[in-house]
C-alpha cells in the first residue's frame, strides 16, 4: 500500500503450474473493501475463460500459411484454405477415433480392458494419433487434442472412467507436464552463449530495467 492507494492483484493456480496472474488493479481505500470489487473480478474471471479455451487450430494455421507462401512471398488463398481445411479435417477425425477407441479400453461401462492402465492408453493414444496424423499428411498436433478432447470427456459420451482411474490419469499428467517444463528451461539454458552474454549484457540489462521500471508500471496504469 503507498498512502491512499492500495494494489489489488488476481492470480489463478493449478497443480500442474506457478501462480499466473490474470488482473491487477489501483484503488483508493482498503484492499479488504468490497465495493468496486467487480472491476476486478469481471476481467480475471474474462481471463480465465480465454486461458481455457485452448486448441490446436493457431498451429495449424500457422503450419498452413507457412506451407501455401512460395518463394516470392506471396499466398495462394484458395489453396492456403484448402490445405487448412484437409489438414485440420483430418485430424479432428483421428482424434475422434482414437480418443472414442481410448475411452472404450478405458471405461468399465464399456469394454473396460486397460482401466487400470488408463494413462498409458492416453499417452499411446495421443502419440497414435499424432503419428497417423501426420503419416496421411495432416495436422498431428490437431489429431492428438481432439483425442485428448473426446478422452477427457468420456462422461459426455457415456463412458466415463473410474474414480481411481480418473485419478491416475491427474497424476500422470501432472507429473508430464512437470517434466515438459523442466525440460524447457533445460533446453532454454543450452542454447546460452557466454560470449553474447557478456557482449550484450549491458544493453540487455538496460532494456530489462526499461520493462521493469517503466513498461509494467505503465501496462498496470492503462488497465486502470
Amino acid at each position: 500500500r503507498l498512502g491512499d492507494w492500495s494494489a489489488m492483484l488476481a492470480s489463478v493456480v493449478r497443480a500442474a503450474c506457478a501462480p499466473v496472474s490474470v488482473a491487477q488493479r489501483l484503488r483508493t481505500g482498503s484492499c479488504a473493501w468490497p465495493r468496486g470489487a467487480q472491476r476486478l473480478v469481471r476481467p480475471a474471471l474474462a481471463t480465465v475463460r480465454c486461458l481455457r479455451c485452448r486448441d490446436a487450430t493457431g498451429t495449424v494455421l500457422v503450419a498452413t500459411l507457412l506451407a501455401a507462401s512460395t518463394v516470392g512471398g506471396s499466398i495462394n488463398i484458395g489453396g492456403a484454405v484448402f490445405h487448412f481445411v484437409e489438414s485440420a479435417g483430418i485430424g479432428i477425425i483421428i482424434g475422434v477415433a482414437v480418443g472414442l477407441l481410448s475411452l472404450i479400453l478405458t471405461s468399465q461401462r464399456a469394454w473396460g480392458l486397460f482401466h487400470e492402465f488408463g494413462s498409458f492408453v492416453l499417452l499411446i493414444g495421443a502419440l497414435g494419433a499424432y503419428e497417423a496424423s501426420s503419416a496421411l499428411g495432416a495436422s498431428g498436433f490437431m489429431a492428438a487434442f481432439v483425442a485428448g478432447v473426446i478422452s477427457g470427456n468420456g462422461k459426455s459420451f457415456g463412458w466415463d472412467l473410474e474414480t481411481h482411474t480418473q485419478d491416475n490419469v491427474v497424476h500422470f499428467n501432472n507429473a508430464i507436464t512437470l517434466m515438459m517444463r523442466m525440460m524447457i528451461f533445460v533446453l532454454l539454458g543450452a542454447q546460452v552463449d557466454f560470449s553474447l552474454v557478456f557482449r550484450y549484457l549491458l544493453p540487455g540489462l538496460l532494456i530489462v530495467g526499461i520493462f521493469m521500471v517503466v513498461g509494467r508500471p505503465l501496462t498496470v496504469l492503462s488497465s486502470l
